[in-house]
């Protein structure tokens, strides 16, 4: 027993998987930097996951299926050796980097024993295709390993309640593709979970409180398949029976009041009855542990969407303190709810005329925590459209260059250039290259061609925005009338094309990197006036040829992200935020 006892590994990791042949292989080499013991419970593959598990080092054994994840994950643990546990879904995979972290808390933690697990950020993926977030989450996935530590529940099972001692937030994230359209319509997972729920509420007493947490998943399920009256039909049920326990005594007020105000306001927003929303923010005040952001967020929507802005001014500001303070649940208040919040405060007070000192506040608080989000640059250029130049002088000193750049990109598309040579000033001044880029789309806008390929000139090759500046900077010659070194740009430009759309097809570029070359391409064709366009004529059968090239080899799709524009889904229209989305970006 001693010698076991020494062997014994500090974590192992917990898998359950059926059919999970795409991502098995993503998620254990994920794990591989923990050093882990690694099991796999497969409860029914007929495809190659148990094969590829092995492959990867896990150790893999079979596990009977009886309709119930808590039965399946709890018979991986009772396989388990190490001192601690990380379980992991088949389909999600550890952030790059957080491997060590996880190491190093696991040793930080593992002789204070009032510590029990850890908490991480689960990021659903929205498609596969893009980076889109749907949600985050904020699930139990790293616990001490002891008898009495078992998963609940048999759908959405949940392990918190069992962990003996404190459950840290820890800054760890696990990247989830179960929820994306891809995934869930392959494999259906939907169906399969409206079937396990609904026999779980048929065989359990109509007064267990657990009957509350199954509508409520139950909701969950119609929603993500789009069926937003069958959502909102049992997230109301399971409000009157929370609100009910309440009242009588037989449920204690908790989070999970916030949590579901968040579901049902969502869903009716969704589904554009406001005043329904407004009607539960009223009725769910006192059954939550309000103040979280959430309750405020969604009624302030409301109110914005009804076009009554002192009230949702007001409601915006709540959320905001809410915000501030660090009161907001995690899991279902993402980022872009935070950036809305900004976005739909500032919008509402512009046209409500508020000072510009109070908006500027915000705005540079806002653009200061979220310095690349296009929703924010757009309200930011339509707001600095209206102040005096000394005021927009004074604020775009305050805001980070990358700010900076941003709000250029989309004064040039709002026809505000002065704002544009501001904001694009600013940035340059601070080393931003991106603004150097904006900044030349104005000169050749304005037609001072040789200004433009002065600034253009000077973005570095290694720079995201080079390739895009030598296609602008032919332009600019050709415009300018140096058909000499126009002629010299075109002879250096197929190759620099080719690579970047090389690049996009399958080469790892960062993510940052991705979104703006995305945003440029895209804009090219929406702001790209007669000046610039007529030098762009003659690069049509360069571009032509490229996107042939590309189709030939199956990546139409990626060169589509270069060629034109797509529909923005911001909501936000020229004159501000109007149709501001609650749903996530």
């Amino acid at each position: 027993m001693a010698q076991r006892s020494r062997h014994r590994p500090l974590i192992t990791v917990g898998i359950i998987a059926k059919n999970e042949e795409d991502f098995i292989g993503t998620t254990i080499k994920s794990c591989r930097r923990l050093k882990a013991e690694v099991l796999v419970g497969d409860t029914g593959s007929t495809d190659r996951t148990a094969e590829i598990a092995a492959r990867g080092g896990a150790r893999v054994f079979s596990v009977p299926w009886r309709n119930d994840f808590a039965a399946a994950k709890n018979a991986v643990l009772d396989r388990a050796r190490g001192a601690w546990v990380l379980f992991i879904d088949a389909d999600e995979w550890i952030r790059d980097g957080d491997q060590e972290t996880i190491r190093r808390l696991i040793a930080q933690y593992h002789a204070d024993l009032s510590v029990g697990g850890f908490s991480v950020y689960q990021t659903n993926l929205l498609s596969l295709a893009g980076k889109e977030v749907m949600d985050k989450a904020r699930p139990g996935r790293i616990f001490r390993n002891r008898p009495t530590t078992r998963y609940r529940y048999a759908i959405h099972e949940q392990i918190t309640q069992s962990v003996q001692g404190k459950v840290l937030y820890a800054d760890i994230e696990f990247i989830h593709a179960g929820f994306t359209a891809e995934v869930t319509i392959k494999k259906n997972k939907s169906a399969r979970n409206i079937e396990i729920i609904t026999e779980l509420i048929q065989n359990i007493d109509h007064d267990d409180p657990h009957q509350i947490y199954l509508m409520t998943q139950l909701g969950r399920e119609y929603q993500r398949l789009g069926k937003f009256a069958d959502a909102e039909e049992h997230y109301k049920r399971a409000v009157d029976r929370y609100t009910s326990g309440i009242d009588d005594g037989t449920i204690q007020t908790s989070p999970f009041g916030s949590i579901l105000f968040s579901y049902v306001a969502e869903t009716l927003e969704i589904q554009a009855k406001r005043q329904e929303v407004l009607a539960y923010a009223r009725r769910m005040r006192p059954y939550g542990l309000f103040p979280q952001a959430d309750l405020p967020f969604f009624t302030a929507m409301a109110y914005y969407n009804l076009h009554q802005y002192p009230a949702a001014l007001s409601a915006f500001m709540e959320a905001l303190a809410c915000i501030r303070s660090g009161r907001l649940l995690q899991e279902y208040l993402s980022t872009d709810r935070v950036v809305l919040t900004y976005a739909g405060l500032l919008d509402s007070a512009a046209k409500l005329n508020a000072g510009t000192e109070f908006m500027g506040g915000i705005l540079v608080e806002a653009l200061t925590a979220y310095p690349n989000r296009d929703l924010l640059g757009k309200v930011a250029a339509n707001l600095l459209a209206r102040m005096e130049r000394e005021q927009v002088e004074a604020l775009v000193g305050q805001i980070p260059p990358q700010a900076c750049s941003t709000i250029a990109q989309w004064a040039l598309q709002l026809g505000f250039g002065w704002v544009c040579t501001m904001a694009s000033e600013a940035a340059i001044s601070r080393g931003s290259h991106d603004a150097n880029l904006w900044a030349g789309v104005l000169g050749m806008h304005m037609q001072h061609d040789q200004a433009a390929l002065a600034l253009l000139n000077s973005i570095p090759e290694d720079h995201v925005s080079y390739p895009l500046s030598r296609v602008l900077a032919a332009m600019a010659e050709y415009n300018a009338g140096n058909r000499e070194a126009y002629e010299d740009a075109l002879k250096r430009l197929d190759p620099l094309i080719a690579t970047h759309v090389r690049q996009w097809a399958g080469e790892r570029i960062p993510d940052d990197a991705v979104e703006m070359g995305d945003s440029y391409w895209q804009t090219l064709g929406q702001i790209l006036p007669v000046p610039v366009a007529k030098g762009g004529q003659h690069l049509a059968a360069e571009w032509m040829g490229l996107e042939r090239a590309a189709g030939d080899r199956g990546d139409a799709h990626r060169s589509q992200n270069l060629r034109g524009p797509r529909e923005t889904r911001t909501g936000m229209t020229k004159g501000g935020a109007e149709g501001v989305d609650s749903r996530h970006n």
